[in-house]
């Protein structure tokens, strides 16, 4: 199903359930292309999602990235971040190929940190692991928001950023 009101048939057999990206045809009656998902990104500059992947812990996130050279930019998100980035129009974020951005939990990122042996018995300071460290949802007006609505709100916030950066 691909958001039309009937189905789309695709030019190979797959297994039901297979999450696919698929290039419309250009005639009625043709199956679909089954493309790799960079493609609308790479060829026509569209945006087409995040990916989003599981780590053991905070160090992995860096240590088992799949871009050989790691991540160009990180940038970890906390109500404990800088909150002035906002004010302006002179923040620029640098310009990136991989893009990190760590969201939190309810209680933000400093209890991951403080939960991680290693990082603990160093005394690292969560700011000092990213190269940006930023507050996504300044004034927020409660104490904690939660990570889904962070999601909503910060990557709306970064969005004209991380165009301006080159990044799509």
């Amino acid at each position: 199903i691909v958001g039309l009101p009937k189905e789309v048939s695709v030019d190979r057999r797959l297994p039901a359930g297979t999450r696919v990206t698929v290039r419309m045809p250009s005639r009625p009656g043709e199956p679909a292309a089954v493309v790799p998902p960079r493609e609308p990104r790479e060829k026509l500059g569209l945006h087409w999602g995040f990916s989003v992947r599981l780590a053991k812990d905070l160090p992995s996130v860096w240590s088992e990235c799949p871009f050989g050279g790691g991540y160009d930019l990180s940038l970890g998100t906390s109500d404990k971040g800088d909150s002035d980035w906002l004010q302006g129009e002179g923040f620029r974020l640098p310009a990136f190929k991989h893009l990190l951005i760590v969201f939190g939990g309810v209680e933000g990122l400093e209890p991951v940190v403080e939960a991680h042996p290693e990082l603990a018995a160093h005394g690292i300071e969560t700011s000092a692991l990213f190269d940006l460290y930023l507050n996504l949802c300044p004034g927020q007006g409660s104490r904690t928001i939660r990570t889904e609505e962070a999601l909503l709100v910060g990557l709306a916030a970064l969005q004209p950023h991380t165009r301006r950066a080159g990044a799509s």
